[in-house]
């Protein structure tokens, strides 16, 4: 009995053509006891595993949102399953709508993005010019609204352009107010095309009241040769001021020229100022190690020369440095010497003394100017704008240009009170004479005042900020420390 049960428990011997399968995802072999259909081909390639192995390597995939694919042959491994419509056709609206959400997102935003600027330049253009400009503007003239002039494709096309236009506002004057040198370079010019373009056109366009189309095209020359004479005659004296303020000392002559050279090859590198410019200031403040040449640092000076403006123990090391150098010289020398003749004669023994007591009276002289620099109280560093105030500077550069054509408002407003009646008053229009009169004057028009108010506020702004400057440098050298009040006892 107990010989039929040990061979009834023993198992069955292989087939005689069994080969083994391997799974490549645990790495184990395949034995003869395995059920049916515990093994599962993935792809056409070589690769084998089990089929609970495969649908966990399946779920990690899903998981992570790889795809499945052999990682051999890059074959598609497919499921198979109970197939249901409505979840298939979900998945495929899920999948289809996750491609087309960035698009979706990145449109709405931009459409956000220009009916914003769009509206700002409807604003704009209504505090500049007026309500009736805005409106003749954006929607073109009765005759056009009233469908009487051109064809309806060319009335969408001036209102497409005309919305453009006013899109393009806001970025103008960011550009005019961050960029001043590459906005002057480049307005000039588009200015300059379209006023020959113009002229061509219409004989009178040079004719006096301006139109609005020549005062944007004489806005640009303006604003060029008022940079160019405050660049020339009024920024070296406000640079001199600003020195004054930071509490650096006035430049000399001797290094006037290098600093103008350093002033020239900065501004290059800096976009002559604005935004690009601001970086480069942005990256002197997160690195303030570095010494600012412009700032006051002078002109670099040669090896071996001492510095006036530095204290005495700077002096004395770079007198050793200098020392040292002159010994070494020394010693080469009187190698050479030794060299060549043997031994040294009387002659290079009489250079010798002399060279070491005009280096004892150097040393000696360096030392007194070592203590007499101690002895003198030590400037106080050069004041650094730091990353706030260069951000503050940032956003009220930002604010004001976007302000400017409200600023400009008012000061064409305040314009109309100051000068005379006659110079402001739109003038009285008779029908029977309507076509003999010509176009109303420059302050006789809401946008002309505003424009003759606008430039008046930047050059009022600058003096303004020069004669500050000038008065704060002058407050400065005058100013006392007060004394302050303190309470005496009363002698017993």
């Amino acid at each position: 009995m107990s010989l039929r049960t040990s061979a009834a428990a023993a198992p069955l011997p292989p087939p005689a053509d069994f080969s083994p399968r391997r799974c490549f995802i645990c790495l184990t072999d395949e034995e003869a006891t395995d059920p049916k259909g515990s093994w599962v081909d993935p792809c056409p390639c070589t690769l084998e595993a089990h089929q609970d192995c495969m649908l966990s390597w399946v779920t990690d995939c899903e998981r992570s949102n790889k795809p499945l694919r052999c990682p051999v042959c890059k074959a598609q491994i497919e499921l198979e399953g109970p197939w249901d419509p409505i979840a298939s056709l979900h998945d495929a609206l899920q999948r289809h709508f996750t491609k087309a959400s960035p698009f979706i997102l990145l449109t709405g935003a931009s459409v956000g993005v220009q009916f914003g600027l769009q509206m700002y330049g409807a604003v704009a253009l209504w505090t500049f010019a007026g309500r009736k400009e805005l409106v003749r503007f954006v929607f073109g003239s009765d005759a056009s609204m009233g469908g009487r002039g051109s064809g309806t494709i060319r009335f969408a096309k001036q209102r497409i352009v005309n919305a453009l236009i006013l899109m393009n506002v806001a970025p103008t004057l960011l550009v005019s107010q961050l960029l001043p040198g590459l906005s002057n370079k480049y307005l000039m010019h588009s200015a300059s095309i379209y006023g020959m373009f113009s002229l061509m056109r219409n004989d009178n366009f040079l004719a006096w009241p301006p139109s609005p189309r020549l005062a944007m095209v004489a806005l640009p020359i303006i604003r060029r040769i008022y940079w160019n004479f405050w660049k020339d005659f009024v920024l070296p004296y406000e640079v001199r001021l600003n020195r004054q303020i930071v509490g650096l000392p006035p430049v000399d002559e001797n290094e006037a020229a290098a600093q103008q050279a350093h002033r020239r090859r900065q501004a290059e590198r800096a976009g002559e100022g604005g935004f690009v410019g601001l970086i480069q200031n942005i990256l002197d403040v997160l690195d303030p190690e570095e010494e600012d040449f412009a700032a006051g640092g002078g002109a670099p000076q040669e090896h071996g020369e001492a510095r006036a403006n530095e204290d005495g123990e700077d002096g004395e090391i770079m007198v050793e440095l200098f020392i040292e150098e002159v010994n070494g010289q020394q010693g080469a020398a009187q190698n050479g010497a030794v060299r060549e003749g043997g031994q040294p004669d009387e002659h290079h023994h009489h250079q010798q003394d002399q060279q070491q007591q005009q280096q004892e009276q150097h040393q000696q002289q360096q030392q007194q100017q070592g203590e007499h620099q101690r002895e003198a109280p030590q400037a106080p560093p050069a004041r650094r704008l730091g990353l706030g105030g260069l951000l503050s500077n940032v956003s009220n550069s930002i604010v004001s240009a976007l302000l400017l054509p409200v600023v400009s408002f008012a000061m064409g407003e305040a314009l109309k009170l100051i000068v005379p009646r006659s110079w402001t008053a739109a003038p009285n229009r008779n029908r029977l004479f309507a076509s003999m009169a010509g176009r109303p004057g420059l302050l006789q028009q809401q946008w002309g005042r505003s424009l003759v108010g606008g430039c008046l506020y930047v050059v009022l702004s600058d003096i303004l900020r020069v004669y500050s400057k000038s008065r704060k440098v002058a407050a400065m050298n005058s100013r006392r420390v007060k004394n302050a009040e303190r309470k005496r006892r009363k002698p017993e």
